[in-house]
């Protein structure tokens, strides 16, 4: 029933007044024209009730219809009127240094700050494309984009290239500026990564570094910092003038400075790298290089020299852990039987306890270690007690 539902109730198949019980079969076809001639023929004080609740909805439904269209194409402000009487005069405000008191804002003042906020939305679109489409500058002068513009936001004045270069993207600039200096606060230890890439056509190399950090979230983040066109491949000082103003740019001390990982073409190979550029905190770098010349000389497989060098550098750790596993289970089970259990990952649980300790604790395969009251249970062999 709709609006209808306040003054019928529906009961099975009939329809019955709230007021005076009259009741009328359901119509087949739902109409309610029965229903709106008994409220104005037997009530209508109703009838009047719901007609102007009637006609108020259908005039706002109207007026936000209206206003949506004119928001949607720009073409004007829509300005509210009162639903009755007559208009209020308002009274004169006082003026300091003759500007109206702020008391009570008007309405035009509002709509002005939005579509202001509009077209400054607009102007940062643009600066935006002309950050990131492959186009020259240039295009902002074209008919085409004038045409674009005047059909979208007939509104909008659209501001010479001169305005674009030197005011739009300054300020475009800074505020990304200001967003990585705000991630980059909370991060501990940033690292930089440089990349050369020679322009096609061209002897210009395009150098720029990126930094890459942990937020606070715990979310690895990257940035493009700082870039310079250079005739040529990028010397020593021209790497080392683009990384300080990257470190300065976004005061990232030399201290936070934790790895600096370089990319540069195939045929720069004899030109100065980052290796070369010293006062910069990338000794962990030099150790990772002068490592891994060492361990890739004979072209091995650089997988199986990193678990070989893993292996012995783990087995302080393990010694440590397997003496200290070895009294914590002598003292708490002196009278029962207790076993070194490993995880059984495929590459542990194909070998037993024996072998594995024979290959990785070589020193510590002694009966004072090994407990004459620990059978191996990895699996079920009983065939060290001899040996033991």
């Amino acid at each position: 029933m709709g609006k209808y539902s306040e003054y019928f109730l529906m009961h099975e198949n009939m329809l019955i007044c709230t007021t005076c019980s009259w009741a009328i079969p359901k119509p087949k076809d739902c109409t309610t024209s029965s229903l709106r001639h008994h409220l104005r023929k037997k009530h209508p004080e109703l009838y009047n009730c719901f007609k102007d609740r009637e006609d108020r909805t259908r005039h706002e439904r109207a007026t936000a219809a209206e206003r949506a269209l004119a928001v949607a194409h720009g073409l004007k402000l829509w300005k509210s009127e009162p639903e009755a009487g007559p208009e209020t005069p308002q009274a004169k405000r006082p003026c300091w240094n003759g500007a109206p008191s702020s008391s009570a804002e008007p309405q035009g003042h509002w709509e002005h700050e939005r579509v202001d906020s509009r077209m400054d939305n607009i102007e940062r679109a643009i600066t935006q494309m002309l950050c990131t489409t492959a186009l020259p500058s240039s295009f902002l002068d074209s008919p085409g984009f004038h045409n674009l513009l005047g059909v979208t936001s007939p509104r909008f004045q659209m501001k010479s290239r001169a305005h674009f270069s030197q005011n739009s993207l300054g300020r475009l600039h800074e505020e990304y500026a200001n967003k990585i200096r705000t991630m980059l606060n909370p991060a501990s230890f940033v690292s930089f990564s440089t990349d050369v890439r020679m322009l096609p056509g061209t002897s210009q190399s395009l150098l720029t570094f990126t930094v890459h950090f942990i937020d606070d979230m715990m979310v690895p983040r990257f940035a493009t910092v700082s870039a310079s066109l250079i005739d040529g491949l990028p010397t020593e000082s021209e790497t080392r003038a683009l990384l300080n103003k990257a470190l300065n740019s976004f005061e990232v001390s030399q201290e936070r400075s934790h790895i600096l990982v370089e990319h540069w073409p195939i045929n720069a190979a004899g030109s100065t790298t980052m290796r070369n550029v010293s006062d910069f905190t990338q000794k962990l770098q030099k150790a990772v290089d002068e490592g891994l010349r060492l361990l890739l000389n004979e072209n091995d497989s650089f997988m199986h020299n990193v678990k070989e060098a893993g292996r012995w550098l783990c087995k302080a750790e393990s010694e440590k852990i397997f003496r200290q596993c070895n009294r914590l289970c002598s003292e708490t089970a002196e009278d029962m039987d207790w076993t070194f259990q490993q995880d059984w990952r495929p590459a542990h649980g194909a070998k037993k306890n024996l072998e594995w300790c024979e290959i990785n604790l070589p020193d510590l395969w002694t009966k004072d270690v090994w407990p004459s009251n620990s059978p191996d249970l990895n699996p079920v062999d009983f065939a060290i007690w001899p040996d033991l």
